[in-house]
């Protein structure tokens, strides 16, 4: 074996050790990265997020097999429409005791079972801190946030701008917590449902909305309405 040929290889050998060194820098670099974006999100916004607001938590049954189909049936095809005239929103609406809460559940699990629910808040006046606005929008980017690194991304990069988005509830924070995170996680997989859901807004607790806030933001009143009647 030549000296031209072992230099070659050893030249070789340093360059695949430096390629390695390298690999491992840029993977401990993400890590770290990583931890401190957690860290961020998780200093930020966990004083105002709740637990207990998901409708399993909340042991909230779905409907009866074979009742509300036509509701059912309505809420799914507009899940399902990516026409440009489909809206973004749909409010559904109706007395209590007509069972919203029932057919929002059979919803949820649902789109659970079939990898596109990103959120849900189920707001319950038997669980008090699920009934304070400040925290719905919060709850609900840190559960879109652990769906997606790339959402996490534009979640930590708001909060780190400005941390104080996260305090009270706001048009500011609906539409960079909320509005935000969902364009997001939109423009993964454009095919995709990208489903949040809200229940029980009626139950919501004003008294906590103070000075400029007392009104709930506004938005999507004109967006698709499904008024429920008891059976």
């Amino acid at each position: 074996m030549s000296l031209i040929t072992i230099s070659w290889k050893v030249f070789r050998l340093q360059e695949t050790l430096d390629e390695i060194n390298s690999a491992y820098k840029a993977q401990e670099k993400e890590i770290a990265d990583e931890k401190a974006r957690r860290e961020t999100l998780h200093r930020v916004l966990n004083p105002h997020t709740v637990g207990e607001s998901t409708y399993d938590q909340q042991g909230k049954l779905p409907c009866q097999q074979g009742t509300r189909e036509e509701v059912l049936q309505t809420i799914w095809g507009w899940i399902h429409d990516h026409s440009r005239e489909s809206q973004n929103f749909l409010w559904l609406t109706g007395d209590p005791g007509c069972g919203k809460s029932a057919v929002t559940a059979t919803i949820t699990r649902k789109a659970k079972d079939e990898r596109f629910l990103w959120a849900q808040f189920f707001i319950n006046r038997n669980i008090d801190k699920t009934t304070n606005p400040n925290v719905y929008f919060p709850t609900l980017a840190r559960q879109i946030s652990d769906t997606s690194v790339k959402v996490e991304h534009h979640v930590h990069n708001t909060v780190k701008e400005t941390p104080s988005v996260a305090d009270h509830i706001s048009r500011d924070q609906a539409a960079e917590l909320f509005i935000g995170a969902i364009a997001e996680a939109s423009r993964l997989n454009p095919e995709r449902p990208v489903l949040v859901l809200i229940d029980g807004l009626d139950e919501t607790n004003h008294a906590h909305l103070i000075g400029p806030r007392r009104s709930f933001p506004k938005f999507s009143m004109d967006s698709p309405h499904i008024q429920m009647q008891k059976s």
